[in-house]
């Protein structure tokens, strides 16, 4: 996305596909299914979290369409963008950036989905 002012000013802001669909409303359809049936998301995102073989299998427990979600193990991040209602999803390690490490794979997986600029939510495994 390129800005430019009156006074000649200009500027690029990066964007990924998902916050300019969401964040910056270019796509009002896919903005408006971003929000639950009934309006604003819950309280509280959350999830279920299930080790598989190199991986981990994520459920969203909720009835919301999270927009824009990231996954956590330590120090690693892997985005999975928008998390479905109700959806499993699957993350291997070598998904993270950067890869995990043997001893981070004993922290919990933890989920932080983003709704528009200020909304932060964040779930743990539980264990």
């Amino acid at each position: 996305m390129e800005y430019a002012s009156p006074d000649g000013a200009q500027w690029t802001f990066t964007v990924t596909p998902e916050q300019a669909a969401v964040d910056l409303l270019l796509d009002a359809a896919s903005a408006s299914t971003a929000m639950a049936p009934t309006g604003p998301p819950p309280n509280q995102l959350r999830i279920t979290v299930t080790r598989t073989g190199d991986g981990w299998e994520i459920t969203n427990d909720d009835d919301y369409r999270w927009p824009r979600c990231v996954v956590s193990i330590g120090t690693s991040e892997s985005e999975i963008g928008a998390f479905a209602p109700n959806a499993t999803i699957t993350v291997t390690r070598a998904q993270f950036k950067p890869a995990p490490t043997d001893q981070s794979l004993q922290l919990p997986v933890s989920v932080t989905c983003y709704v528009g600029r200020q909304q932060m939510f964040i779930a743990t495994e539980r264990r």
